[in-house]
């Protein structure tokens, strides 16, 4: 009996310590989004200065005094001009903000490089580009959300395409192994990303580009943070960019969404 309550206490006290460790991680992963919803508040809310400015002062000059019909035209115009940067900006924080992960399982890596890849393909048709692609590792198994991790995977390429020259270039898609689980690597050989911009790169709403939301590897890292992995970003000027998408080899423990 005695041996039978120490086992009983042991299995226990094993319990105890995974329920901990379960509850650290739990609080460690709710403080990660708490982090990151704050960022995305002031990143929109920088953003957003500009175009509502502008709005303003424009719709200020079209409540003055009659002025030239060309002069109403060029600031409808500005207005026209900012409301949809506004919308841009809100239809990328949407996005954001959907990012959550569903069903994990086991998937080939073959998958996600296979998306990855068409996805830059579009793109670069749409942008006149011609891309020499390498893909390798696509037998490598990956624990994720093959949904939300196929999003990551697209994101990156996209960038991966626009960073090429106007007359294309080469991409890089493999995947495989190391320490801290399984890993999609992108690379390129594009422009390459200024040592003063790289600590930025990450950060939400944040562009080297004129147009568009800048959420594309914001939205990469909120994927990869939902399976409790990591993104990590490589680049040299006139070299090009690797970016490394790592997922754990276990299952991560998230907190439950609310709302």
């Amino acid at each position: 009996v005695a041996l039978t309550d120490s086992g009983k206490i042991v299995e226990a006290q094993q319990a105890l310590e995974q329920a901990q460790l379960a509850s650290q991680e739990v609080v460690a992963q709710t403080a990660l989004r708490f982090k990151s919803l704050q960022q995305i508040a002031a990143a929109v809310a920088h953003q957003l200065r500009n175009p509502t400015t502008i709005i303003g002062g424009l719709a200020g000059l079209l409540r003055k005094a009659p002025s030239p019909r060309q002069n109403y035209l060029e600031y409808l115009d500005g207005i026209i001009t900012a409301a949809r940067r506004i919308e841009r900006i809100a239809k990328s924080v949407n996005d954001y903000s959907r990012i959550h992960l569903g069903e994990v399982c086991v998937v080939p890596a073959g998958d996600m490089l296979t998306a990855g890849r068409e996805a830059g393909e579009t793109l670069a048709g749409q942008l006149g580009r011609v891309v020499d692609w390498v893909i390798e590792g696509g037998q490598t198994p990956l624990l994720a959300d093959p949904a939300l991790l196929a999003m990551a995977v697209r994101e990156v390429v996209a960038n991966a395409v626009e960073a090429l020259p106007e007359q294309g270039g080469r991409v890089s898609l493999s995947a495989g192994k190391n320490d801290c689980g399984s890993f999609i690597a992108v690379s390129d050989n594009g422009r390459g990303i200024p040592a003063e911009e790289q600590p930025f790169l990450l950060a939400p709403v944040y562009t080297t580009q004129s147009v568009g939301g800048g959420m594309g590897l914001t939205k990469a890292r909120r994927a990869m943070e939902e399976h409790g992995g990591t993104i990590a970003v490589s680049s040299s000027p006139g070299v090009g960019t690797t970016v490394t998408l790592t997922v754990p080899a276990t299952l991560p423990q998230t907190p439950p969404i609310m709302g």
